[in-house]
């Protein structure tokens, strides 16, 4: 019995080690009319901003999750925006514009940041302007239509090196 007792007690702790990460995020879009690239090829530019804003929060927001301790919370303050792609008014034989995706039009984003421990100390910080030249030819996009996968791949490759132990 008391075998038993220590090997579920083993098994725990074991999932408690795998699952001790959940860390916060607190994140400001800074001045969004400012941003390189944040421009909708077709639709209205509001609607499209707040889209570009919540899917990207959202996966900041799952990577925080996934990459931090539980007791940290990472503030990020993104300052400039530029979605692969480039919009093009005259790609024919389309009447509306399109966003066109070519390897001179890399994604990159701007941003500073701070992590802080659950005594609000400052841990690391810094300032950062990831891109991805080369987003084209790195990792396999699915088939499957994913909203803003090059610039999801940035924030996912930032967090593994920043963060990754």
């Amino acid at each position: 019995m008391k075998r038993l007792i220590m090997i579920l007690m083993t098994i725990s702790l074991l999932f408690l080690s795998f699952s001790a990460h959940a860390g916060v995020l607190k994140i400001d879009w800074v001045d969004i009319k400012r941003y390189s690239d944040i421009e909708v090829a077709n639709g209205a530019q509001k609607p499209f901003e707040e889209r570009v804003v919540r899917n990207l929060t959202e996966f900041f927001r799952t990577a925080a999750k996934e990459y931090l301790p539980v007791d940290q919370i990472l503030y990020v303050r993104i300052t400039d925006l530029d979605l692969a792609g480039d919009v093009d008014y005259f790609f024919m034989p389309y009447e509306d514009p399109v966003r066109v995706v070519k390897e001179m039009y890399f994604p990159s984003i701007e941003f500073s940041y701070e992590l802080r421990d659950a005594q609000n100390q400052v841990i690391k910080s810094g300032s950062e302007h990831i891109r991805d030249t080369e987003f084209l030819f790195t990792g396999i996009k699915s088939l499957k239509d994913d909203p803003f996968y090059y610039e999801k791949q940035l924030i996912d490759n930032w967090f593994r090196n920043t963060f990754n132990k």
